[in-house]
């Protein structure tokens, strides 16, 4: 059995004694960590399709029941007999049963294809930049490869959001960044509306004259309102 395949079988058996899947967006991160690439391993193949193939003999793929799109591998020798397959699976695949709300141009750097002699990378703020080959990226920036890509044809399937989901995840295992820094940031909205109502109270009358002034009027409820915050 060749090394890569021993490291994702080490891998598998260890999250099944906590009776986890290893889930394959992982394993990408697994194998570099190992110091190896596993893009030609894979000898233009699909990773599901080659585990299915070559870790036949010691490995067992499952497939998430309610996430058709996610799949794990356990070692071959567990029986999946009456075993709840949803409950093998981390918990972090979706929050709250909702695919994350990611930063809008991030999320599209998964959708949006590349043209001919085109590289893609994200850049320090989350959004991204097409780079023609002979340009220089910069050292913080990270790659979206073609590859990185949601498959066209799935583009306006049901599972849409959840292929870029796991495309995205795999993105962030292979590049070790954390999914968190690229989720939409809530605080910045509640921040500004806050800082609006703040500005609004600064709003100097002073210089509008008595007959202006005279035509500001506030329903009695609105008063009732801003008296009670």
């Amino acid at each position: 059995m060749s090394d890569w395949l021993n490291i994702i079988v080490a891998a598998a058996q260890s999250e099944w004694n906590h009776r986890r899947a290893l889930n394959l967006a992982k394993i990408p991160n697994i194998i570099a960590r190992h110091g190896l690439d596993y893009k030609p391993l894979l000898s233009g193949r699909g990773l599901r399709e080659v585990l299915s193939i070559t870790g036949g003999q010691e490995l067992k793929l499952v497939n998430h029941p309610k996430e058709p799109l996610v799949w794990g591998v356990l070692p071959a020798s567990v029986d999946i007999s009456g075993l709840d397959l949803a409950s093998l699976f981390d918990k972090e695949v979706t929050q709250n049963g909702k695919v994350p709300r990611f930063k809008r141009a991030f999320w599209t750097a998964f959708i949006k294809q590349m043209q001919d002699g085109e590289r893609r990378f994200i850049t320090n703020d989350g959004s991204f930049i097409n780079l023609q080959t002979n340009n220089i990226p910069e050292l913080s920036w990270i790659e979206v490869l073609p590859s990185d890509l949601v498959e066209t044809d799935l583009l306006s399937s049901d599972d849409y959001d959840r292929a870029v989901l796991n495309k995205i995840k795999e993105w962030c295992a292979r590049n070790s960044v954390e999914i968190e820094r690229y989720f939409m940031q809530q605080s910045s909205k509640v921040e500004s509306h806050r800082e609006t109502k703040i500005e609004f109270a600064k709003i100097d009358f002073s210089s509008l004259s008595e007959a202006d002034l005279a035509r500001i009027s506030i329903p009695l409820d609105i008063v009732m309102k801003l008296m009670k915050r």
